[in-house]
């Protein structure tokens, strides 16, 4: 049987078009990607939590005014696990889209060690005891400022996290992180008790705080398929990333202002008095 040569043709372009898409995909995603949102063994999805009126985010997913400040380690910008974390939350965004996450720019990437305040929320716990709830947040900043200057530090660095890849049900878009052995975890938890006593802040989840870096917010609700498909990439993503940082350091923690999620202004580093 003869074939046409404008046939032919057709068959070459689409068979080149083919081989370059999949030259474009990340090589964890390629078995994931293959199978369509077709309904199968779908993940019950959630509604997004930090979208609408007074919250992180609007309700298309635009970043809204949510000020506060914070102590974190910034991922370090001219490192490997900078690199690697920026390659693959990439990734995960070319897989994912831009419709139901609202991603990150990777100059914000950290891991926040000790939550401080945001306006939004004042109650006990999560707003220093020595201020009254009313007190500007201006007057917050100076008065945890003056606090965490005369504060010591007092751990040894690096502070070394590992990449918690255990499969959970939550749309997650963050890198969840565990300290790599009981040693350091009890460091952490002193310098966060210590943190505590210093700024009058402890929060509810001040005893079983996970840590994480943050790549994106989940800002406009899956579908129950799209959520499997989702969580299948996302899970790819942590397992192929813990093979390429099996181990990451982090140093000084930073006492920082934010005015949104998408930037976190360094005011300074804590350091030890001794």
């Amino acid at each position: 049987m003869q074939i046409s040569r404008r046939r032919l043709l057709l068959g070459l372009g689409s068979t080149v078009g083919a081989v370059g898409a999949s030259l474009l995909k990340p090589a964890w995603a390629g078995a994931v990607e293959a199978q369509a949102c077709d309904g199968a063994s779908p993940v019950p999805t959630t509604k997004p939590a930090d979208t609408g009126p007074g919250k992180k985010f609007g309700t298309a997913g635009e970043v809204q005014f949510f000020p506060g400040n914070t102590i974190i380690c910034h991922l370090p910008p001219t490192s490997a696990t900078h690199t690697e974390v920026a390659i693959a939350w990439q990734q995960l965004q070319d897989l994912t889209g831009k419709t139901n996450i609202t991603w990150l720019p990777p100059t914000s990437y950290h891991v926040t060690i000790f939550e401080g305040v945001v306006d939004a929320v004042r109650r006990p716990g999560n707003w220093p005891h020595g201020l009254p709830l009313d007190a500007p947040l201006e007057e917050c900043h100076r008065y945890l400022a003056e606090r965490l200057r005369q504060f010591d530090l007092g751990v040894t660095l690096p502070l070394r996290f590992v990449i918690d890849d255990t499969p959970r049900q939550k749309i997650r878009t963050a890198i969840p992180l565990k300290c790599i052995d009981d040693a350091e975890a009890r460091k952490l938890s002193d310098l966060r008790n210590r943190l505590s006593l210093a700024t009058g802040i402890r929060q509810a989840n001040h005893d079983n705080y996970e840590f994480h870096s943050t790549g994106g917010y989940y800002v406009k609700q899956f579908s129950n398929c799209e959520a499997s498909t989702y969580q299948k990439n996302f899970q790819a993503m942590l397992s192929k990333l813990k093979k390429k940082l099996p181990i990451i350091e982090l140093g000084n923690p930073e006492f920082t202002q934010f005015s949104d999620m998408s930037h976190f202004e360094r005011q300074f580093y804590l350091s030890s008095r001794s």
